[in-house]
């Protein structure tokens, strides 16, 4: 019953961070604003997170098997580290995207 509730919460969270992501990066077109654009990086990395973080719980839920004696525990570590990853990646978007702006006020 505890699963069923933290899982609905992951997919109510989600929906609501994908709603605002596609909320900002309207809003960050529209009025060409980086600073909305790169929040909206850091919502997508948030968004996948989330992604993530729903496949690996299904992935922990998996009983061990022959190949996987231990199960696939681990697999909250690699969504992590993705995680982490592209978190880095729309950072170092933002300060391009910024030093390219520096020159045109």
């Amino acid at each position: 019953m505890k699963s069923t509730r933290i899982g609905l919460c992951f997919w109510l969270v989600l929906a609501l961070n994908a709603s605002l992501l596609v909320v900002e990066i309207v809003g960050g077109l529209a009025l060409t604003s980086l600073a909305l654009l790169a929040d909206s990086a850091h919502m997508a990395s948030d968004v996948v997170g989330l992604v993530l973080a729903l496949g690996a719980q299904s992935l922990l839920l998996r009983p061990p098997s022959g190949r996987h004696t231990f199960g696939l525990i681990r697999s909250e570590v690699l969504a992590a580290q993705a995680n982490a990853v592209l978190t880095a990646a729309a950072g170092i978007w933002v300060l391009v995207a910024a030093m390219g702006r520096l020159g045109e006020p």
